[in-house]
């Protein structure tokens, strides 16, 4: 008799088990797609690193240093162009050919100097080129008090 039950339950509960996976999977996916991560290639190893954990990357010739926010420096061996291509360009910008910067780390931007002020004393240079393209992509930025810093700076 209970073999029977089990029998005649067995397609409700493989239907219902393939639609649990479905939902798993889709969760999954938008998961994944609110944590946005790159891997890394570093000291031999491969090491995922998520985006919003990067402060910045700067740029030494075909090498790249990332500065993350717990205060730990990795260096690797692609340019900052290929970095670029692989961050989200709502969150990062390219002030300079060095620089790459998370904009949600921006502490000040200094019209003088041309430099940007980021968390945990980094700092970035800020192109002469690109100075109005920042200050246009700062102003955006709900986060970011810098508005027209440097503007009129030629």
């Amino acid at each position: 008799m209970v073999i029977n039950y089990l029998n005649s339950h067995t397609d409700e509960v493989a239907a219902k088990m393939a639609q649990l996976e479905a939902e798993l999977q889709f969760l999954k996916s938008r998961i994944q797609a609110q944590i946005k991560t790159i891997i890394v290639p570093h000291l031999g190893m491969r090491r995922m690193i998520i985006d919003r954990n990067i402060i910045m990357i700067k740029s030494d010739s075909n090498y790249s240093e990332i500065y993350l926010v717990n205060n730990e420096k990795i260096l690797t061996s692609k340019t900052l162009k290929y970095w670029q291509n692989k961050l989200d360009t709502d969150m990062f910008i390219r002030c300079h050919a060095s620089y790459l910067v998370n904009k949600a780390y921006i502490i000040t931007a200094q019209a003088s100097t041309r430099t940007l002020t980021l968390i945990e004393s980094n700092t970035a240079l800020v192109s002469r080129r690109l100075s109005s393209n920042i200050c246009k992509q700062l102003s955006d930025q709900p986060t970011c008090n810098v508005k027209s810093i440097f503007k009129n700076q030629d």
